[in-house]
């Protein structure tokens, strides 16, 4: 396990994991970005929510609770 060093308390090892069955699927090329569900997100920042705050700056917004997902072409909901 390697720890991201995403926690200010050291006494904590977090561990990011994503699940990858390109190598099975051999659909590798199509690989996608790291999902966060929203109820993990309203997790992460009520743990720490500068780090959600970074999460949210550096990532892309694919969807929202109102209209659903963003068409990833023409970028309308």
């Amino acid at each position: 396990m390697r720890n991201y060093g995403v926690s200010r308390d050291q006494s904590l090892a977090v561990v990011v994991f994503k699940k990858d069955l390109s190598a099975i699927t051999r659909e590798g090329q199509y690989r996608g970005p790291f999902q966060i569900q929203s109820n993990a997100l309203a997790a992460l920042e009520a743990i720490d929510s500068e780090v959600a705050e970074e999460v949210i700056r550096a990532g892309c917004i694919t969807g929202n609770r109102i209209n659903g997902l963003v068409d990833g072409v023409s970028g309308s909901w």
